[in-house]
């Protein structure tokens, strides 16, 4: 089988687009050890790595310092925006620091970095020159230090264009931000330090991030090593320690003599533990070493004998001593055969490398022992390398302190930028961004360790550089797509911090005023619960890069995970198929409000009855009949519109129009309305469909499942997915035996948790919580599975492109209209690449009254990108100078008013507005560029009669015709501010320039036919007169206050070939009910049937009525507009009308 499979693969203003052809033979699971592999038991295991790019970000930068290709800028940008001076971040590059032990000590390609590619500049924060900003917005690496010699307060703030420039570096373009908490601090100059102070200030503080375990007198060293009685021990990663080089090689016999059977020793695999002491009591050592032999006749590799010494001893790594079973990770299973206990005192430990132990054990004699300064550091820096370090709890505890704004920082542009990186608890919010202070960050930059300093590496490779990687690039990385209904949340941890922040009065049962409920922003996004602290209330994903990263056997930091609402992903315009790998769909509805929440609608029983039974009890098959779903659905909320929660006295229409109210029989009342929905929009199922459609692997999680399930089953009588949203459309296009790159039914909730062993990423509680695997219905089975069979999504990675255009770099500017990419592909042979030229993805907002203004939004779509601006208004670009420099009394060609409608088509950019002041008529502008030159254009819609004094506008196109939306006050009772919407079709012309646009009550031309022969509301119309709407709770919205003489007018109706046999209708009536009569294409027309509504006991008494529709040579068939014309006695209402239905 061949597909053919278009990839989009974005890169700024320019997007390639590569036609590839895949190949899928067929999948052969015999196994090899690199390949996806069938096991005995009938388990799928899924190779993923194969399909990710196994170059990191410093690999990238490594290639670029040695390209010959003189277009390339080689050197590394490092900038430091600092409150005081430069830090130790400086000396840390000028002595090839960064260089050896960032950019070298952490690569995963033979090449080096050149010499001479990184550069480091220092700035104030009051910088404000076009130069100096310029130099930090081209930089690759920023770092944001806050020295409490001189910290940043409200006299000592960064500039606002330097805030700005910031927030677009950090949020908008996702590179690397090294940024200290309002907490200052500064380096200790002290030489002597002590081993307490190690303990409780960097020991102590870091243990749940870093592999620092204090044992606790009362534990074991089972227990401690088995992550029991409070012991946070993880197991040592041998897989890691090996393949780094921290073990060394011994053998059993000389492996320079030859057996007598001609064979050599074979090598056997020997691992380093340092003890540190003041004396000879080595109590925690030999604790963790109990049960494992002495190792006699060992060699090393060039013959010499190995033996105990007074400073090495030697043991055989024993099957049933516990370090054995928990000293090293159990889930890697990798473990050394022998042992080297290395013994040194505590002064000598300044001299011994650090970085060639698996393990560092600070025995009790140590305890508030005076060190150098320099071996303080060197014990941090082994921290931050991650070395297991083992010591007593008795020498030194930290407590976590309450974190508070100083106030000298609050309201300044350092907390600005803080707060929207980082959370109150100091914890970073994106993955570009590290939390530290200046003293700790001291350590990482002062250390001569590559492994203190991978820190600083996963950072940038976590980054953007250049246009390649970070968070929204797919090209290097495994990119997965998890939508939800809602951002989730965990309502346990909602509900412990709703115990310590309660609510006021009648909420007070309710969960607490946390983060979820007071502050969205404050709520951790992109962790799991592991990787937090307790009661951190965070948003649950249900995938994570965790789970991902142990079902599909990839390195953890090679997985993109994209986690989006269904609004967020409605908003989206990222092309689907050429950038996920795995789609993943769920129906968490945790932070949705739950069915039974709508029995606190008051009025429900004024507007159609009550959901309680007789006996009083909830009437859950009365919920059901409700037009609400709680998962995906077109519409959202029902919502009370209470007059008096408004302070307003219900009373006669003209004595005042309270706000969003609705009059009822001459009075005004509260009513119901329906906010937005969830539900995806069109032009995304099309994406996700196509995505399914092209074979990709797709999961449906099991709650999801269930709901569609139910929706199909029971239609519009349940409350999880409506039924006409877009989403369940999505659904049942993914169902069937065909699609066999569909999973359905994903338990998303069977999951364990494993100890930590680092590969899965960090966790505060030493556990990582992983799908279950082993049979083949399990979570991580099916995981695998769906990918091992579904298409692999060939990648584009660009390696070199045009840089981003920067207002304050004159050299970002194309000139001469030349776009160079270099570029690599993987997972094709077989690939063509086109050069498209697109939309850049950059989204503006445009309002004003009386000047323009705009802001350019970040990828968020809910934050401003750099600075508001305000446009320059002329005769030439609006008609008219800027209002402070008209002329009083002088005549220009048009005013700018208000009501700016900014849109691109083709390629043309167009700004329509209000003009001319009051009354208002519509005039436009042209441009070739978001934001101008801009050119006056003339009048869309001159003044006219449309029976309001002001006229706002609108355009779009669809299904080939463009439209003109405007308003109007021609309606009964409208006026200026009592306006309505209108529609006009038009053309534009071929130079794309409007043409005039006058006022119509034709309307216009239908674009398709409607189908009678399914339930149709009454309240679809294209014209209607004197009839309203009013929702009910059992039956949703519904034509209402019909009189005599009042009509409905329905287009294009498409009766078929032979036309109708009857007509049903819902109808309700409290009075003596009407008639229905329906004409074909006028009202007098053709009579096709009519019906007399009877009373039925209520006005929401519904009653289904059924009448003959004309046969024979009177049938109507072929497409016609139906009148739906209403009788009966004048004056008084004669009935509801619900909808209508024909039958063939």
């Amino acid at each position: 089988m061949k597909r053919k499979t278009k990839i989009l693969i974005s890169a700024l203003s320019v997007m390639f687009v590569a036609a590839i052809a895949v190949a899928i033979a067929s999948f052969s699971f015999a196994g090899n050890g690199d390949e996806d592999g069938l096991l005995e038991n009938g388990e799928i295991i899924a190779d993923a790595s194969q399909n990710v790019d196994t170059k990191t970000i410093i690999d990238y930068i490594i290639d670029n310092s040695n390209s010959e290709d003189p277009e390339v800028d080689k050197i590394y940008h490092i900038a430091e925006i600092s409150s005081s001076s430069a830090s130790s971040l400086e000396t840390f590059v000028s002595s090839n620091g960064f260089k050896d032990y960032v950019i070298d000590g952490n690569r995963t390609i033979e090449q080096a970095m050149a010499d001479g590619c990184i550069e480091y500049k220092c700035f104030g924060g009051n910088v404000t020159s076009d130069a100096d900003l310029a130099y930090i917005s081209k930089a690759d690496f920023i770092y944001v230090s806050n020295d409490s010699a001189s910290k940043f307060t409200k006299d000592n703030d960064m500039s606002e264009k330097l805030y700005d420039l910031l927030h677009t570096y950090a949020v908008g373009d996702f590179k690397p931000l090294v940024i200290d908490s309002p907490n200052a601090t500064t380096v200790d100059p002290s030489t002597s330090k002590n081993m307490k102070d190690l303990a409780s200030s960097v020991f102590g503080p870091n243990e749940k991030y870093y592999y620092t375990f204090k044992w606790a007198s009362n534990l074991s060293a089972d227990q401690y090593l088995q992550h029991a009685g409070g012991s946070l021990y993880l197991g040592i990663n041998g897989q890691t320690q090996k393949t780094n080089g921290a073990w060394t090689e011994v053998y059993e016999s000389d492996p320079t003599a030859s057996a007598s059977d001609g064979s050599s020793a074979q090598p056997m695999s020997m691992a380093k533990i340092l003890t540190i002491g003041v004396n000879t009591t080595y109590t925690k050592t030999d604790a963790l070493l109990a049960g494992n032999p002495s190792a006699t006749g060992l060699y090393a590799a060039d013959g010499s004998a190995i033996a105990d010494t007074a400073t090495s001893k030697y043991y055989k790594l024993d099957a049933n001593s516990i370090f054995y079973k928990n000293g090293y990770n159990n889930r890697v299973g990798v473990r050394p055969t022998y042992i080297q206990n290395d013994i040194v005192t505590l002064a000598d430990s300044e001299s011994v490398d650090f970085d060639q132990y698996d393990m560092i054990v600070i025995e009790d004699s140590c305890y508030n022992q005076t060190i150098t300064a320099d071996l303080y550091k060197k014990f941090a820096s082994a921290m931050y390398g991650k070395l297991h370090i083992v010591y007593g709890a008795d020498m030194g505890t930290s407590t976590d302190a309450a974190i508070e704004v100083p106030d000298d920082l609050k309201e300044t542009n350092y907390s600005k930028l803080f707060y929207m990186v980082a959370t109150t608890e100091y914890v970073a919010r994106y993955e570009n961004i590290m939390v530290t202070s200046r003293a700790d960050f001291s350590v990482v930059t002062t250390s001569k360790s590559a492994a203190t300093a991978k820190v600083i590496a996963d950072l940038i490779n976590a980054s953007k550089y250049r246009g390649i990687g970070g968070r929204g690039s797919s090209a290097s990385s495994f990119t997965v797509l998890e939508i939800q209904p809602c951002y989730p949340i965990d309502e346990a941890v909602a509900q412990e911090v709703g115990k310590a922040k309660p609510r006021s009065g009648n909420a007070s049962s309710i969960y607490g005023s946390g983060n979820y409920y007071t502050a969205p922003a404050n709520v951790v996004n992109g962790k799991t619960k592991e990787q937090l602290a307790e009661n951190t209330e965070y948003y649950a994903w249900e995938l994570s890069k965790a789970k991902l990263a142990d079902a599909l056997n990839l390195p953890i930091d090679k997985i993109n995970l994209v986690q989006m609402s269904s609004e967020e992903f409605a908003c989206d315009k990222s092309e689907v198929l050429g950038k996920y790998d795995l789609v993943y769909i769920g129906g968490n509805t945790s932070a949705l409000k739950d069915v039974l929440e709508y029995r606190s609608l008051t009025g429900l029983a004024r507007w159609g009855g009550t959901l309680k039974s007789n006996s009083g009890s909830l009437d859950m098959s009365k919920i059901t009949t409700l037009p609400i779903y709680t998962m995906y659905s077109h519409n959202g909320d029902i919502v009370n519109l209470d007059l008096s929660a408004m302070a307003q006295s219900p009373g006669p229409a003209n004595s005042g129009t309270p706000t969003a109210k609705v009059r009822l029989n001459g009075n005004y009342t509260d009513t119901f309305t329906v906010l937005n929905g969830n539900d995806i929009t069109y032009n995304r199922y099309e994406a996700l469909k196509e995505y399914v459609d092209a074979g990709m692997p797709v999961v449906v999680s099991k709650n999801l499942t269930t709901a569609y399930t139910l929706a199909k089953t029971d239609g519009y009588l349940q409350n999880s997915i409506d039924p006409d949203s877009n989403m369940y459309k999505l659904l049942a296009a993914c169902e069937g035996t065909d699609k066999d790159n569909v999973q359905w039914n994903f338990n998303q909730t069977d999951v364990e948790d494993i100890l930590s062993d680092g590969s899965l990423g960090d966790s505060l509680t030493g556990y990582v919580s992983v799908f279950k695997g082993g049979a083949a219905d399990t979570p991580k089975n099916e995981l695998s599975s769906i990918y091992a069979t579904s298409v692999k999504r060939p990648k584009l990675t660009i390696t070199s492109m045009p840089a981003t255009y920067n207002r304050y770099d004159e050299t970002s500017q194309i000139t001469d209209g030349t776009l160079k990419f270099k570029y690599t592909v993987t997972g094709s042979a077989n690939y063509t690449v086109k050069l498209y030229i697109d939309d850049d993805g950059r989204a503006f907002l445009y309002w004003g009254n009386p000047n323009i203004y705009y802001a350019e939004l970040n990828e968020d779509m809910i934050s401003i990108k750099g600075e508001v601006k305000k446009l320059e208004q002329t005769v030439n670009s609006f008609g008219a100078p800027n209002p402070d420099k008209r002329v009083k009394g002088e005549k220009y060609k048009d005013i700018y008013t208000e009501g700016p409608w900014f849109y691109k088509r083709k390629d043309n950019y167009y700004l329509l507005y209000a003009a001319g002041g009051v009354p208002e008529h519509i005039a436009y502008s042209m441009s070739k560029s978001p934001v101008g030159p801009w050119k006056y254009m003339g009048e869309i819609m001159p003044l006219q009669d449309t029976g309001s004094f002001t006229n706002h506008c609108g355009v779009i196109d669809y299904k080939g015709n463009s439209y003109f939306f405007y308003h109007t006050g021609k309606l009964p009772g409208g006026g200026g501010f009592g306006r309505s919407v209108a529609v006009e079709q038009f053309e534009y012309n071929a130079d794309g320039t409007f043409p005039v646009i006058n006022a119509t009550q034709e309307g216009v031309k239908p674009v398709g036919s409607l189908n009678p022969y399914q339930r149709v509301e009454a309240e679809t119309m294209a014209f209607s007169e004197g009839v309203k709407t009013e929702p009910n709770d059992r039956t949703g919205i519904y034509v209402s206050d019909i009189h005599n003489g009042d009509y409905i007018k329905v287009r294009e109706v498409d009766l078929g070939k032979k036309g109708a046999s009857k007509l049903e209708v819902s109808v309700a009536s409290a009075l003596r009910g009407g008639i229905i009569e329906v004409y074909a294409d006028s009202i007098g027309g053709t009579l096709i049937t009519e019906i007399q509504v009877p009373h039925t006991g209520g006005w929401e008494a519904w009653k289904t009525l059924e009448t003959a529709v004309k046969q024979g040579e009177q049938a109507v068939s072929g497409t016609h507009d139906l009148y739906f014309c209403f009788k009966g006695r004048k004056g008084c209402k004669l009935f509801n009308f619900d909808w209508w239905k024909l039958v063939e």
